[in-house]
C-alpha cells in the first residue's frame, strides 16, 4: 500500500474522478436519499438547508427542486461547476459557495444541514472538530444535522481488501487496508478510461459509532436518531451505512 499524504484530498476530486462521481449514483438513488433526509430531519416545506460538502450538487439540486432554499458548499471548483450546470438544467435555485468544509464562513443560519457520502474523516480529527463546530454554529437551535457515512460497525463486518466496479466508461479498482492503530481506512485507486489511467490514494478516519456520538456531543449536537439505510430501518451492526440525525441543543 502506497503512503497516503495528509493532503490527499487537495487533488483527488479532479480528472477521471469527476466522471466516476457523476456515475456513482443514479436519479432514483438520489431521490430516495432525499426522501429519507426530509423524513428523518422532519423538514417543513420552507426549511433552509445547508449541503456541505455538496460535490456535484446531486442532493442540493434535488432538494431545491422540491422548493427548499438550499446552500451548497464545496472546495472543488470543477465539482461546483458541475453542480451549477445541474441546477440550471433542473431550473433549481441553489446558492453555491466554493469553500473548504474545514474553514466554513457562512453569513446565514439554517434549519438543517446534511453531510453525505463519508465526507467526515477525510482529514484529521482536528479538521473534523472544526467542521462540526462550524456546522453547529450554522444551525438554528433545534436544527437537525444528517450525517451519512461509514463507521466501523458498517464497514468491517463486510470488509473486502479489493474492489472493482464500472462508473460509466471508467473502470474503478480499489485496494483497501484498515489500520486499526490509526483508525483509518487507506485506499489505493486505479481509474482507467479508454484514453488514460490515473492513480489515487485516500485515507478516511473511520470512527466507531460511540466515538462519533461522543465527538458530535462535544459540539452541542444530540438527540440522536440512527438509521441503517435510506429505508430508515434502525441502525445495527452490519448495516450498509449509517444515517445519523443529531440536533443542535
Amino acid at each position: 500500500m502506497a503512503e497516503t499524504r495528509d493532503d490527499w484530498h487537495e487533488h483527488f476530486f479532479e480528472g477521471l474522478w469527476l466522471e466516476v462521481q457523476e456515475h456513482s449514483f443514479g436519479p432514483t438513488e438520489t431521490r430516495e436519499l432525499v426522501d429519507a433526509a426530509r423524513e428523518a430531519l422532519q423538514l417543513t416545506p420552507d426549511a433552509r438547508l445547508l449541503d456541505v460538502p455538496c460535490g456535484n450538487g446531486r442532493v442540493a439540486v434535488e432538494l431545491a427542486a422540491r422548493g427548499h432554499p438550499v446552500t451548497g458548499v464545496d472546495r472543488s471548483a470543477p465539482l461546483i461547476e458541475r453542480a451549477r450546470a445541474a441546477a440550471r438544467e433542473r431550473g433549481a435555485d441553489v446558492r453555491w459557495i466554493e469553500s473548504d468544509m474545514w474553514q466554513l464562513s457562512l453569513d446565514a443560519t439554517f434549519d438543517a444541514a446534511v453531510c453525505l457520502w463519508s465526507s467526515l474523516g477525510y482529514g484529521s480529527e482536528t479538521d473534523d472538530d472544526r467542521f462540526l463546530a462550524s456546522v453547529t454554529d450554522a444551525l438554528e437551535p433545534g436544527g437537525g444535522f444528517l450525517l451519512e457515512t461509514h463507521v466501523v460497525e458498517t464497514l468491517l463486518p463486510w470488509f473486502e481488501p479489493h474492489g472493482f466496479r464500472w462508473a460509466g466508461d471508467v473502470a474503478v479498482a480499489e485496494n483497501r487496508a484498515y489500520d486499526h492503530a490509526r483508525g483509518r481506512l487507506d485506499t489505493e485507486w486505479v481509474l482507467s478510461a479508454p484514453d488514460r489511467r490515473e492513480h489515487r490514494t485516500s485515507s478516511l478516519r473511520l470512527y466507531t459509532y460511540r466515538e462519533l456520538l461522543e465527538r458530535l456531543s462535544r459540539h452541542g449536537l444530540g438527540e440522536f436518531e440512527a438509521y441503517g439505510s435510506p429505508d430508515l430501518e434502525p441502525f445495527e451492526l452490519g448495516s450498509s451505512r449509517l444515517l445519523l440525525v443529531a440536533r443542535r441543543s
